[in-house]
């Protein structure tokens, strides 16, 4: 980590730092109310909760009453043996709180979030910027995701573990449910998740590699299409989980089921993903193209750190 970095990350963390936990909050809007960001604690995560595109189309689903602890747009790993994509047992399971409010400027915000212990220990540090732009034209909204995962400065290194689906998760709204269907790079390895102990699939979960996945299905009749890039170099080469039935899920993972992943002061973890929405139907080749796009934005933004 480079020094102007190290100090302002401790900047940060001795303003944030001289506010209590804050109290449940209504959610932020960002672009006039088209994505809505619950600070949390919710009382466990912070997340995206809402996001509407230009036709209307809102299609994040949070708390349904199959998994209540999902929330829309998420982002959880596990933290040792703590948890914080689970809910339950609450004395047992982890939760995101934010040192203060969100801070809010041009479409987009800045968020430090304590991840604590059942015992109200903070094992993590989490510096989470999102920005988002609304479609203009024949361009979609676009929400870039940056997260910064670091022990407290003067807590022990962290091992990061989790489940085939743990990292950034979507939950879809119930339109989508048996409904969608999931297209990826040409050439991404793919395999079918089996079901621990009998070797069958439990449903129709898979893990595929690449640079991206795209979703596409009707929501409240109206077609609609959901890409999300991954930063490679930042995840030691994202996988895409993807599930339609019994629910559609789509998550970007860091495969911490095969290798837990260690995280301390001066090695954290830094992760980014960019989510693109469309209104109506969109080829692989108008994808590619955005993708293409960021990838020339994040080139850009790292020549000038």
């Amino acid at each position: 980590m480079r020094r102007a970095e190290r100090s302002a990350w401790r900047a940060a963390v001795v303003v944030f730092g001289a506010v209590a936990a804050i109290a449940r909050t209504a959610p932020i809007p960002l672009a006039g109310g088209a994505l809505l960001y619950e600070a949390g604690p919710s009382p466990f995560k912070a997340y995206v909760k809402e996001w509407s595109t230009r036709a209307g189309v809102q299609f994040l689903l949070d708390s349904p009453a199959d998994h209540p602890h999902h929330h829309g747009l998420m982002f959880a790993v596990n933290v040792g043996p703590v948890e914080f994509g689970a809910e339950q047992p609450a004395g047992r399971v982890g939760r995101q709180v934010g040192r203060v409010q969100p801070r809010v400027a041009d479409e987009g915000l800045e968020h430090l979030i304590e991840w604590r212990a059942p015992d109200g220990v903070v094992m993590l540090v989490e510096r989470r910027h999102l920005r988002f732009q609304r479609a203009a034209g024949d361009r979609p909204d676009r929400l870039s995701w940056s997260s910064e995962l670091r022990p407290p400065e003067d807590g022990a290194a962290a091992m990061l573990t989790g489940r085939h689906y743990t990292g950034l998760g979507l939950r879809f709204v119930r339109d989508l449910d048996g409904a969608i269907a999931y297209t990826f790079e040409p050439g991404a390895a793919s395999e079918v998740v089996l079901e621990k102990g009998t070797g069958r699939p439990p449903n129709d979960e898979r893990l595929t590699g690449g640079r991206w996945v795209v979703a596409r299905g009707r929501v409240a009749g109206r077609l609609l299409t959901v890409a999300i890039f991954g930063h490679g170099s930042a995840q030691r080469g994202t996988r895409w989980f993807t599930m339609s039935r019994p629910f559609a899920f789509v998550g970007a993972t860091l495969d911490l089921h095969r290798e837990p992943w260690p995280v301390r002061a001066d090695t954290p973890l830094r992760v980014r993903w960019q989510l693109v929405a469309w209104n109506g139907q969109v080829s692989d080749a108008a994808v590619v193209a955005e993708l293409e796009r960021w990838a020339a934005d994040e080139a850009t933004q790292e020549t000038a750190r």
